[in-house]
């Protein structure tokens, strides 16, 4: 019974359990995360109003990696606090005063719709102006006091986060940044392999290389840009594995060029010429270094220098170039492949500058760090300017004119002219405008 029970295959179970698709690990996550909502929105006297931004909360930020799930509940945390905080004394200094009361909403919504438009924390923006629209709009139409809805936004928000953040630890936590270098390592070794083999055919089977070189740039961009919305992913990093990613690819574009190319068996059989022993030794220390960039990828640290080695083998393939050029014994196709490999040095010394450079954001003095600038006044952009504008008279718009003719008015039309108004292109409001229609 012991013997039976220590070779049952319960470790490999568990350990197939375990290991999942990114795709089913976010699926179960999403659907464990709203579940969680709904059922706290309907718990007996465990939340008694506004229960449904816990569920809107979470289908807006769960995300399939963690950190952008983490980035993005932060920016809307801070917007739904900005905008509570904002709501609670404007109501309270212009509720007697309705025409000051829409000029100060049209103020803060051109604000929100400003920042919105920029290049940073759009998120947070977009969350402040919408939060405002709905406290204050709700306070104006007599939906409740504006500290008790402001309140009550925020922790119905709060509990939404905690759900996601909650839910993203507890099953199959994913981070791009440990997936995107993964890929990379992947592809490096598989370049390496491709590159040995198209200077020494004998290195690897021919059958295997048009598989090892199928490009999977578009998808590794497409992580490392979900990358640069995680904590702790600094924008220098994003862009040394942007880097990576696309001089790897072109690193696979000369190894196809070299496999159609020439091959060492057309170099001519001197026994006096070591042309191809040069070109052999050139292969093996480019595929040692892309396994170096690999183990420095999956490890997370930077690469030993390998550039000047590659260096050094090309020059040997040139230096033993010269002498068939004296010989005249060279082939004319040879010249096209030792070009291909002086680019391969080049693309190589451009990767060992790009992890250089990583090495060095990681190093650099305190005192560079802490260099004050001095501070310039920033400069307005007239097409956000625009967009601002247009968004602060559309919430206004929204709540003044059902008010004025005796309309009963639903909160909920403030942040849809928002969302709406705050889109730059026709094109994009036509589409919302259809979508909302449809909802």
């Amino acid at each position: 019974m012991a013997q039976a029970l220590r070779t049952f295959p319960l470790r490999g179970m568990l350990t197939g359990l375990g290991a999942v698709s990114p795709e089913f690990a976010f699926a179960v996550r999403y659907a464990v995360c709203a579940s969680a909502a709904i059922w706290i929105g309907h718990a007996p006297g465990l939340v008694t109003n506004q229960s449904s931004w816990i569920l809107i909360t979470v289908l807006m930020v769960a995300q399939p990696e963690s950190g952008g799930s983490l980035m993005k509940g932060l920016l809307r945390i801070a917007g739904t606090a900005a905008g509570a905080i904002i709501s609670i004394p404007l109501f309270g200094l212009f509720s007697q005063d309705p025409p000051l009361m829409l000029a100060s909403l049209f103020l803060v919504q051109a604000i929100g719709a400003y920042g919105f438009s920029g290049p940073r924390y759009q998120y947070a923006w977009f969350v402040m102006a919408f939060t405002t629209a709905i406290v204050l709009g709700s306070a104006m139409t007599g939906g409740g006091t504006v500290e008790t809805l402001a309140f009550q936004r925020a922790t119905m928000v709060g509990l939404g986060l905690l759900i996601v953040f909650i839910v993203d630890m507890l099953f199959w936590p994913a981070h791009t940044e440990v997936g995107v270098r993964a890929s990379l390592a992947a592809r490096a070794r598989a370049v390496g392999a491709a590159l040995r083999e198209a200077i020494d055919p004998s290195a690897a089977t021919q059958s295997e290389a048009p598989e090892a070189l199928a490009s999977p740039l578009a998808g590794q961009l497409g992580q490392i840009a979900a990358a640069r919305a995680e904590i702790g992913v600094t924008k220098t990093r994003a862009a040394i594995l942007q880097n990576t990613a696309i001089l790897l690819e072109a690193a696979a574009s000369r190894a196809r060029s070299l496999r159609v190319g020439p091959s060492t068996d057309e170099i001519p059989a001197d026994s006096s010429n070591s042309l191809a022993r040069a070109q052999l030794a050139f292969g093996i220390q480019l595929e040692a270094a892309l396994e170096e960039i690999a183990a420095a990828l999956e490890a997370q640290r930077a690469p030993a220098p390998f550039a000047d080695d590659i260096e050094a083998a090309c020059a040997q393939v040139e230096s033993e170039l010269t002498v068939l050029r004296e010989s005249n014994a060279t082939p004319t196709a040879v010249e096209g492949r030792i070009a291909n490999l002086r680019d391969l040095v080049s693309l190589f010394q451009t990767l060992q500058h790009a992890f250089d450079a990583m090495a060095e954001q990681k190093e650099k003095p305190r005192q560079e760090r802490d260099t004050v600038q001095t501070p310039s006044w920033p400069r307005v952009d007239p097409f956000r300017m625009q967009i601002a504008l247009r968004a602060g008279i559309a919430v206004a718009a929204a709540l003044m004119i059902p008010a004025a003719l005796g309309w009963s008015t639903n909160a909920l039309v403030a942040p849809i002219a928002f969302m709406v108004a705050a889109i730059p292109t026709r094109g994009g409001v036509t589409q919302m405008l259809i979508a909302l229609a449809v909802v």
